[in-house]
């Protein structure tokens, strides 16, 4: 399990490299991958490291980490099934505001100019950020496409469109989170139990296929 989350842990820092490498003067946050990324690695590295030399300490170590990996996936999946609930709400409220599937009982007017002043307060802080931005970002930064999504007419629309990939995105972050929960704790139940063994027996033969290996 130790090698298996190595991996997982640089694959997952691959890709957030690959990803800050395309914003523009990004330097210092791909300096924070790269440091959360080698600390990250020592977790599995001091699994392997007890396993190896037979070091209760480091197991143990290796097992109380898992545990509170575990703990904080959990709080994950909580914000990925927040995340989903608000997505689908959006989804659910815009959707009966289109042209197309107008319910005059679920969108009334309130309803549809709470939806108008959303897309209102989007473009504001949108037209302040571009304010602030260099000379360099604004060239490719993509204005006119998101003034008009956020026009009246395309509005709606685009908060339907937003709420389903908040949707999508909040499960996929849950479905995710789930698995690092159960790796999490199966890596901090087997390693505790390795670090119990060696505690009884320090010389017990330890099957080099093991959680730790």
């Amino acid at each position: 399990l130790s090698g298996t989350a190595a991996v997982l842990i640089l694959i997952e820092s691959i890709i957030q490299l690959v990803v800050e490498s395309r914003i523009p003067d990004n330097k210092w946050r791909m300096a924070g991958v790269v440091g959360t990324c080698l600390f990250a690695l020592i977790v599995p590295c001091c699994g392997w490291q007890g396993a190896r030399d037979r070091n209760p300490g480091l197991l143990n170590c290796f097992s109380c980490c898992n545990y509170f990996g575990g703990c904080i996936d959990f709080c994950f999946i909580g914000i990925g099934v927040l995340i989903a609930m608000f997505g689908s709400a959006i989804t659910a409220a815009a959707g009966a505001c289109t042209p197309e599937q107008a319910d005059l009982a679920a969108c009334d007017e309130l309803q549809k100019e709470k939806l108008l002043q959303v897309c209102k307060e989007f473009l504001i802080s949108f037209n302040e950020s571009v304010m602030n931005m260099s000379l360099s970002e604004q060239q490719h930064n993509v204005t006119g496409y998101v003034h008009d999504l956020l026009s009246e007419e395309k509005c709606i629309d685009t908060v339907q469109y937003t709420g389903l990939v908040l949707l999508g995105v909040g499960i996929m972050v849950s479905v995710l989170r789930c698995c690092d929960t159960c790796m999490h704790c199966a890596s901090g139940y087997y390693g505790g139990q390795l670090a119990k063994m060696l505690m009884e027996d320090p010389h017990r033969e330890i099957y080099s296929g093991s959680d730790s290996d």
